[in-house]
């Protein structure tokens, strides 16, 4: 009877052990998009990945992974080492705090990958919420555009209160990985109001990488407006679409007849200058009829150059976006 006693107890502890293996997998982890925040900073993860290779090109695709290619690559500093992979990522921040706070001032993650962690981290991209002048090495001031993304981003990152940051980033992984669809484990580290940090872990798979549209840059209207050229100021119109009010023929007429600065956005690529709609169907722009932009009128329907047949949407007062199909071409503010 004791010997059968004994086994039950080892059968139980041995269930108990199993279960207590089981619960420790299924730790719940953040998911790609997910917005966390302390009492002083709110965060969210855009991206993460394994690569080889990351942009090293001054355009919106700066700092982003890309397919390691020999050739095009020869000079490129952002490869990875044989024997290294880089998880690259990027995140948002904004400082909740009623005054400037020091969101980090060096590495702030780390990667977990084959029982391993690392966090030597630099980043190489940022964007620019808000217009912000600066004084140059020369002594002169120049000013940094909103809407656009940067190199060289400082070591540090201080934000104002109310202000907003988006960052790319990559951590070395000193481990040739083979799939890099491959899940990645990230860790960072939140500033809170008591001078310490508080822990969130994101595990991202492939498939959350798939199912994710989120954009990486959320803007506002304004913001939209001087990105109206770049795909994230057409990723805004083109979400906001229906928010906005169908212009009809009559009303098109009397908005025409003001003088509009425009921003165009088509296949071979944008213009600025200031339009005059005139009555006998041609466009004078900046530059006299240099183009020969021409206009009519079939009910609700605008033509430009014979060839674009747009809607009007009023987007606020004397703002306005003409749409071909889904795709905002033209803004007149």
């Amino acid at each position: 009877m004791k010997k059968i006693i004994a086994l039950v107890l080892v059968a139980v502890l041995c269930f108990s052990f199993a279960a207590c293996g089981k619960s420790s997998d299924n730790t719940s982890y953040y998911k790609l998009g997910d917005t966390v925040s302390t009492d002083i900073f709110e965060f969210t993860l855009n991206a993460a990945e394994f690569t080889v290779a990351l942009n090293n090109i001054n355009d919106d695709n700066r700092y982003t992974p890309k397919e390691y290619n020999p050739e095009e690559d020869d000079d490129n500093p952002y490869v990875a080492p044989v024997g290294h992979t880089y998880a690259a990522f990027s995140y948002t921040v904004t400082n909740l705090n009623r005054a400037s706070s020091e969101f980090h001032t060096g590495s702030f993650a780390s990667v977990e990958y084959g029982n391993k962690k690392y966090s030597a981290m630099d980043e190489g991209a940022y964007f620019q919420y808000e217009q912000e002048q600066y004084m140059d090495v020369n002594g002169s001031l120049k000013t940094k555009k909103a809407g656009e993304w940067y190199s060289d981003p400082s070591d540090n990152l201080l934000l104002l209160t109310g202000e907003k940051e988006t960052r790319r980033a990559r951590i070395d992984i000193k481990s040739e990985i083979k799939d890099l669809t491959a899940d990645v484990k990230i860790t960072f580290k939140i500033p809170n109001s008591e001078g310490k940090t508080e822990k969130f872990t994101y595990l991202v798979t492939s498939a959350d990488r798939e199912a994710y549209t989120n954009p990486e840059i959320e803007i506002s209207l304004d913001l939209a407006m001087v990105s109206f050229e770049k795909d994230e100021g057409q990723a805004y119109f083109r979400a906001h679409k229906e928010d906005y009010s169908v212009v009809n023929g009559d009303n098109i007429t009397k908005v025409l007849t003001k003088k509009w600065d425009v921003v165009i956005r088509d296949d071979v690529g944008h213009w600025k200058g200031t339009f005059w709609f005139e009555s006998n169907g041609k466009i004078r722009d900046t530059y006299g009829y240099v183009n020969n932009r021409t206009w009519k009128l079939n009910g609700d329907t605008l033509t430009i150059d014979n060839e674009a047949d747009c809607e009007m949407r009023k987007v606020a007062e004397n703002i306005y976006v003409l749409y071909l199909g889904n795709n905002p071409y033209m803004l007149m503010y």
